[in-house]
């Protein structure tokens, strides 16, 4: 009895798999359109990053005035955080999960964060848009007992 060979077989699989794999790129979600410009956000991306900017300036207004991380605000730059704050003691950097996920497109803003910290204040967490390479305030965590050494 003469068994069919498997090299065939494994190579039909091999083409298939490459054909639906390259069909998965063919139009649907991409931020490309050629000109090299992001595309516009969609209404419902723009609510959901109103309503987490909502979500931390709430939280800010539950500070103390009288600390310097009342005077922020969600979306504040790197440079006007420092302008408020002073430099941090101490400062991480890291990357977020959303940085591994294939075809991550145009919502590929939030891949890398860092977080400043403040001797007897807290720390805020600032992430990194890709296209702009600037960071924007997205916590602000208060902590009046908090040391960085």
């Amino acid at each position: 009895m003469r068994y069919p060979s498997i090299v065939p077989i494994g190579l039909g699989l091999g083409i298939a798999l490459l054909a639906l794999g390259g069909c998965g790129q063919l139009g649907g979600a991409s931020s490309d359109d050629g000109t090299g410009a992001a595309t516009e956000p969609s209404a419902e991306e723009r609510e959901a990053e109103q309503t987490a900017k909502q979500r931390l300036n709430a939280s800010i207004a539950a500070i103390p005035a009288d600390s310097p991380m009342s005077k922020l605000r969600a979306g504040m730059t790197e440079s006007e955080v420092y302008a408020i704050m002073g430099r941090e003691d101490l400062k991480t950097r890291y990357e977020t999960g959303k940085r591994w996920i294939p075809y991550y497109g145009r919502w590929a803003n939030d891949t890398r964060r860092h977080s400043l910290f403040y001797n007897g204040q807290g720390h805020v967490i600032m992430s990194r848009n890709r296209y702009t390479g600037q960071y924007h305030l997205i916590e602000a965590v208060y902590d009046p007992e908090y040391a960085a050494y």
